[in-house]
């Protein structure tokens, strides 16, 4: 199975910054656009729509990202993070641990492989990929989209249950801290 996975983020780095991702299955035309939860970061999103992708599907996988920081954190960085008790190069703190581990263990026993595809160049999964992403940000469908329509009510039980489990999988401070950013971010919008 191939997942084409990509992430958005509008106002990235910002207060205001909102951010989707996107998951476009090639084997089963199966779609995934939603709002990111929590904190709003390009990276975030990149490694959260690699998170549903492997949520959503069973089996060997490959996932195609133009992401060459989830690949190249999947295929070699990981490793090296947690050897050093999850310090980068530097010795600081690895950015984006909760997701980076909540990837390791979604892909722990399964046949996933991790490929670098360029983004923008024409590659018709990757930019439906990046469409729904995009998409996500908003919280709009895009055009095209082919899950039935889910009523606004559902659209908001589906985020609520999504970041439920994702603050679940996480350790009690780290939730916490996302917790605090998170209605940092909505104070902001206010």
């Amino acid at each position: 199975m191939v997942a084409y996975t990509d992430g958005a983020c509008q106002g990235n780095g910002t207060p205001r910054a909102v951010a989707g991702i996107g998951v476009y299955f090639a084997d089963s035309g199966k779609e995934i656009s939603e709002p990111l939860p929590g904190l709003a970061t390009n990276q975030r999103a990149e490694l959260w729509a690699a998170v549903r992708a492997l949520q959503e599907s069973q089996g060997p996988l490959e996932i195609r990202t133009d992401s060459s920081y989830l690949v190249k954190g999947m295929q070699s960085w990981v490793f090296a993070w947690q050897r050093k008790g999850w310090k980068n190069s530097k010795g600081a703190p690895v950015a984006n641990r909760d997701l980076w581990e909540t990837l390791i263990l979604l892909a722990k026993g399964r046949s996933i492989t991790w490929t670098w595809v360029e983004g923008h160049a024409g590659n018709s999964g990757n930019e439906r990929a990046d469409q729904l992403a995009v998409a996500g940000c908003s919280g709009s469908s895009p055009p095209g989209f082919n899950i039935r329509e889910l009523s606004k009510e559902s659209k908001e039980a589906n985020l609520v249950d999504t970041l439920s489990d994702w603050l679940i999988k996480m350790p009690r401070l780290q939730a916490a801290k996302e917790l605090r950013l998170l209605a940092d971010h909505l104070d902001a919008k206010e």
